[in-house]
């Protein structure tokens, strides 16, 4: 395991008013870099995604309306950046399904627990982390991360 890994920083899924940490941590790099800048701002440049409206209300939603182990590794390890192919091709998926009208708000965290398997590419680590934290997704998790779907 890397030394800078969120593995290692007690608020590495968090962007904290004053950080603490050793010039080394993981949080340095990725979240503690923008502190100063306003939460709204740092939760943009934080996902890695080239679908920012849907990455970032899926993203988002990890952070503010989940709070369970599984939830906290899919949503540092979407801050990798071996996991962009997952995350992008997990997103692209999801893209496609709530453009059908068969999609509402009530049911789109459906969509969500349903898709990863299928989405996400077999092959690299990150990959079957994200993979794996998806599948121990509690139904509440899935309907957390779904939360910020109607605001894109």
């Amino acid at each position: 395991m890397k030394k800078k890994s969120p593995v290692f920083c007690e608020h590495a899924n968090e962007v904290p008013v004053e950080c603490k940490c050793k010039p080394d941590c993981y949080c340095k790099t990725y979240t503690c870099k923008i502190a100063k800048k306003s939460i709204k701002k740092a939760k943009l440049k934080m996902v890695r995604t080239r679908k920012d409206g849907l990455g970032e209300a899926l993203h988002s939603a990890l952070r503010k309306c989940c709070d369970s182990h599984p939830t906290t590794i899919a949503w540092n390890v979407i801050n990798m950046s071996e996991c962009n192919e997952a995350w992008d091709a997990y997103l692209a998926e999801v893209e496609k399904r709530l453009k059908s009208k068969k999609v509402t708000t009530e049911n789109a965290w459906e969509v969500l627990k349903v898709l990863y398997n299928e989405a996400i590419p077999y092959g690299k680590h990150a990959n079957a982390i994200l993979r794996t934290a998806f599948k121990m997704f509690s139904d509440e998790d899935w309907k957390g991360m779904a939360t910020f779907l109607e605001e894109i």
